[in-house]
């Protein structure tokens, strides 16, 4: 009887349940690549659960800069406008990043309107430009923070 507990066991564990299948993000134009979960969907230069739940991408400049020029900055200016953000700089994927944090609150137009919008955008120099990496949460901060340590775990320039 124990014997065939341990093989049901074993049965179940391999057949499926919660296994996750990763997907690679590329773009003719963006100069990397990085891996996310497969129950989130390609849109663009997004890949997203839905428009408040995504991982986004955007040029930020036309130029590689270092996070000392624009992150206090950026930082300033969302707090100027009663938003709580928070910077600071990091290291991933061997390349020098600027992280910024912000806080959206439900009452802005811009979090979508169903609560507050969390999110956090990492800066970094590739191809000549500087690139954005957003991780923006609104509900579902489990699966965007998963989506996120994957994307930056497996970053990859081309």
């Amino acid at each position: 009887m124990r014997r065939s507990w341990l093989l049901l066991a074993v049965l179940v564990a391999g057949c499926g349940g919660a296994t996750h299948h990763d997907r690679t993000f590329s773009a003719p134009r963006v100069p990397f690549t990085f891996r996310y979960p497969d129950d989130f969907r390609p849109r663009g230069l997004s890949v997203a659960l839905d428009p408040r739940n995504a991982l986004v991408i955007r040029r930020a400049s036309a130029r590689e800069l270092d996070p000392d020029q624009y992150l206090e900055a950026l930082a300033t200016s969302f707090r100027r406008r009663g938003l709580r953000a928070t910077a600071w700089r990091e290291r991933q994927a061997g390349r020098e990043m600027g992280v910024l944090a912000v806080v959206v609150p439900a009452a802005n137009p811009a979090s979508g309107g169903r609560g507050p919008l969390h999110t956090t955008s990492r800066f970094f120099a590739a191809g000549g430009a500087t690139w954005q990496l957003e991780c923006r949460y609104g509900d579902r901060r489990a699966e965007v923070a998963r989506a996120c340590r994957a994307a930056l775990s497996s970053l990859r320039f081309r």
